[in-house]
C-alpha cells in the first residue's frame, strides 16, 4: 500500500509540470507529398504528446533532481544525422496558450521517415530557423537545432498517416 502511493505521489510529481503549462489542442502534418494537411483532434493521440515534456523538463523529486532525455516526440537526445533525400513535413503542435495579441501559440518541429529503415528522425528548430523564437517562447529544450531518433509512440501514430 505504502509502495503504491509513493509510486502514485511520484507520477504525480513528474506530470505536474507539463500539465500545469498546458495542453497540446492539435497537431498538424503539412509536407509536399501530401494533398492536403493531416489534423489530429483525438484528444486520446494528443495526450501522448505534450510539448512540455520530454527532453528540456526535469525538476527536482524529493531533493533528486531529474532530468527527461526521451519523450514527447524523441526516442533520446543523442543527436543523429538524418538520410539524405527523404521527405520533409512540418508538424505543428496547437498548444492551450496564447501570446500578449490573443493568437493561439504553436510549437513546430520536423519530421522525416526512412521507410527503407523504418526509422523516423525529428529536427528540433535552431536559432537560425524561423520557428525557434516561437518554440523557446513556449519551452528552452538545450537540444534546438539538431536531429533526433523520433519515439516509437510517435512513429506509430505519423508512419500510416503519410504513406
Amino acid at each position: 500500500m505504502r509502495a503504491a502511493l509513493l509510486t502514485g505521489l511520484v507520477l504525480v510529481a513528474f506530470a505536474s509540470p507539463a500539465l500545469a503549462k498546458g495542453e497540446t489542442k492539435k497537431i498538424t502534418i503539412a509536407g509536399d507529398t501530401l494533398a492536403s494537411p493531416i489534423v489530429i483532434t483525438d484528444p486520446a493521440i494528443l495526450g501522448h504528446f505534450n510539448v512540455w515534456t520530454g527532453p528540456g523538463t526535469g525538476g527536482t523529486v524529493h531533493g533528486v533532481e531529474w532530468k527527461a532525455t526521451e519523450g514527447f516526440v524523441v526516442a533520446s537526445t543523442t543527436p543523429v544525422g538524418p538520410a539524405q533525400g527523404l521527405v520533409r513535413y512540418e508538424v505543428t503542435f496547437l498548444v492551450d496558450r496564447q501570446d500578449r495579441d490573443g493568437h493561439d501559440m504553436a510549437y513546430v518541429v520536423f519530421y522525416e521517415y526512412d521507410a527503407k529503415a523504418g526509422r523516423g528522425y525529428v529536427y528540433f528548430p535552431g536559432r537560425n530557423d524561423s520557428q525557434w523564437r516561437t518554440n523557446v517562447f513556449l519551452i528552452v529544450r538545450d537540444i534546438e537545432g539538431r536531429w533526433y531518433p523520433a519515439s516509437r509512440a510517435w512513429q506509430d501514430v505519423v508512419t500510416p498517416l503519410i504513406k
